[in-house]
């Protein structure tokens, strides 16, 4: 397979003029904040222009005091974060970014662990030596910047001193790097890394006011929202009890997984399995992540009421975004996601792809009954269809547990689950496990010969490479599980289909406000609404397209919400309900209102936009 043609410059060559940069700043009171900026250096490449700005001249500029327009290239070590001090400036971005964190990412995914991507780290991996005492003159220098203003003369003088070490340094950096540089591709995650620097600038949209109650009465509302479990043993003084847990699952006759040695699986991925199969699961289960996840409430909120963390892109081995757990708004429970609330005036939409990663499968396979279990609309329904488990005028409502069996085998394939990994989602033993298997096997041969494929092709010590050029390198004689090596590509498929779809979405004017797995934030003017689901739909639909080879455009679904409404998940609204009814002592109040969800179809009616 080949990758469509990008259109940037292939050799650095081609660039009138190269900018080295880097900016100190601080976030002041808040990490939530947007960045207080104290000064910039910049080094031109091939002269050696040296220009050092304090902040009183940066604020008097309108634009970037070097080049940053089509004719040239601007370099940076974790450009994202020089993105929002542009944006704080309010200059004009520069056309061109080259990123040499994320392209030492790309050059050593697989071969590096965590913690050995930092400037410093990177020189010495390329024999490039630093001054003597650098780490510990980082960071004084960094809690220096992080302190802020005033500074005395020399502490001016020590940070854009400082400042210029590390441009100095990538100075060195990039002609060490450049031969293992494919520039098209670099100059591609170089604009992602503009958009994240744009979304992070933005931040999401926060209920303030609930968010302070929340906080101040965090403990309280932990020990008030296990009161019901404590009635049931499973909680004891707000702490999980496991043989209360026990006696509760034999009451209900609800059959748990358990360990080898028969202890009872307490693990993420058990629970969520079976709050899938029992309400009443899933409830305990949103406790458990409510009081053994969430000590505190971590989640970062800046003065304007703008929840702003560290994307962390390009951080995981498939290229997507690992931002924290506890201070981005999407990586908290799902309840807690009702604190997202437009400002007046202005609404948010969440477009997520419809079953992004069986399109993808489905497309890089070339297996036609996959496409078509795809194209049908409801992928889990036809599959059963396909292997005779449901009749040919089956539905949703006619046979809704025979497709769940199917949506489950469906799902655990794409993370290569066996069969008991299977079975034990309904309570079953490893036959009915099996009996899955082989109808996933028999309907989808194509898909099962591509997925081995890719095995062979990454243990015979073959990068597994993206369509866009991330690739991931295996370890002299590591034997990795081979359920992450088959679903490597499907999910660093997924990672530049959404990578993509930002880029389409930002450059066409849509205020994209963070990521998710699958899906964007969004959010407009009331009056702009239409216009700009439109736009950003059709540039999901644009990217889905070009990542799949043209192969199938994926469906996006959308949820809508207008001030004065706030964002719903529907497996948090409960607990969201459940809380706001322990902070106004009336229970059940339902606070998560002004919600409208747009029914799912593709854009092939809407048009895309010229993105």
């Amino acid at each position: 397979m080949h990758a469509p043609a990008l259109r940037y410059p292939n050799s650095i060559d081609l660039f009138r003029e190269i900018w080295l940069i880097d900016f100190e700043f601080t976030h002041g009171e808040s990490e939530a904040a947007t960045p207080d900026v104290h000064c910039l250096v910049a080094r031109e490449y091939r002269t050696g222009e040296v220009l050092r700005v304090w902040r009183e001249e940066l604020q008097t500029m309108i634009e970037a005091p070097f080049a940053v327009g089509e004719d040239a290239l601007t370099v940076a070590f974790f450009a994202s974060a020089e993105i929002t001090c542009f944006l704080e400036l309010g200059w004009p971005l520069p056309v061109h970014v080259l990123d040499l964190f994320t392209e030492h990412r790309c050059a050593t995914n697989g071969l590096l662990v965590r913690g050995q991507n930092s400037l410093l780290a990177v020189l010495k991996l390329h024999n490039i030596d630093g001054e003597e005492g650098d780490g510990k003159r980082k960071r004084e220098m960094r809690d220096l910047a992080i302190r802020g203003a005033p500074f005395t003369d020399t502490e001016r003088s020590d940070l854009i001193d400082y400042c210029q070490s590390d441009v100095d340094a990538l100075w060195r950096l990039l002609p060490a790097m450049l031969p293992q540089i494919e520039l098209p591709f670099a100059l591609h995650r170089g604009r992602h890394m503009k958009s994240v620097g744009v979304m992070e600038f933005a931040g999401v949209p926060i209920d303030a006011v609930r968010f302070e109650d929340l906080k101040e009465n965090w403990e309280w509302i932990q020990l008030e929202v296990t009161k019901d479990l404590a009635a049931e043993g499973i909680y004891v003084e707000g702490s999980f009890r496991q043989t209360g847990f026990a006696t509760w699952l034999e009451a209900h006759g609800i059959h748990w997984p358990r360990l080898p040695g028969g202890a009872l699986r307490l693990d993420k991925d058990t629970f969520k399995s079976m709050g899938l199969l029992h309400p009443e699961v899933e409830h305990i289960r949103q406790v458990r992540k409510l009081t053994s996840e969430l000590r505190t409430l971590k989640l970062q909120v800046g003065p304007d009421a703008r929840n702003r963390a560290l994307l962390s892109p390009f951080a995981s081995k498939t290229s997507r975004n690992q931002p924290s757990s506890t201070k981005f708004i999407f990586g908290l429970p799902k309840w807690l996601r009702c604190l997202i609330k437009p400002p007046e005036g202005h609404g948010i939409a969440y477009i997520d792809y419809a079953q992004q990663e069986i399109g993808i499968a489905a497309a890089y396979s070339q297996d036609s009954a996959m496409i078509d279990a795809y194209q049908s609309g409801d992928p889990y329904l036809e599959f059963g269809k396909q292997a005779g488990g449901i009749p040919d005028d089956g539905t949703k409502e006619s046979h809704p547990d025979e497709r769940e069996l199917y949506k489950v085998c469906m799902l655990s394939v794409g993370y290569g689950a066996g069969a008991d990994s299977i079975a034990r989602r309904f309570g079953e033993d490893r036959i009915l496990g099996q009996r899955l298997l082989r109808d996933h096997h028999a309907t989808f041969m194509r898909f099962w010969e591509w997925s081995e494929d890719i095995e062979r092709f990454a243990l015979g010590n073959n990068p597994l490479r993206s369509i866009y050029g991330w690739e991931l390198r295996l370890r002299k004689y590591e034997r990795p599980s081979y359920r992450s090596i088959r679903n490597h590509p499907v999910q660093t498929g997924g990672s530049e289909m959404l990578r993509l779809a930002i880029m389409l979405g930002l450059d066409a004017g849509v205020r994209v406000v963070a990521p998710a797995h699958d899906a964007v934030l969004i959010e407009f003017r009331l009056e702009d609404e239409d216009q700009a689901i439109r736009t950003m739909r059709g540039c999901m639909a644009d990217a889905s397209r070009r990542v799949l080879y043209h192969r199938l455009e994926l469906r996006t679904d959308v949820d809508v919400f207008r001030y004065p409404g706030r964002f719903v998940d529907k497996k948090g609204a409960e607990m969201w309900d459940r809380v706001m009814g322990i902070l106004e002592g009336r229970p059940g109040k339902n606070l998560a209102t002004g919600s409208t969800r747009i029914e799912p179809h593709g854009c092939e009616n809407i048009g895309s936009p010229p993105c």
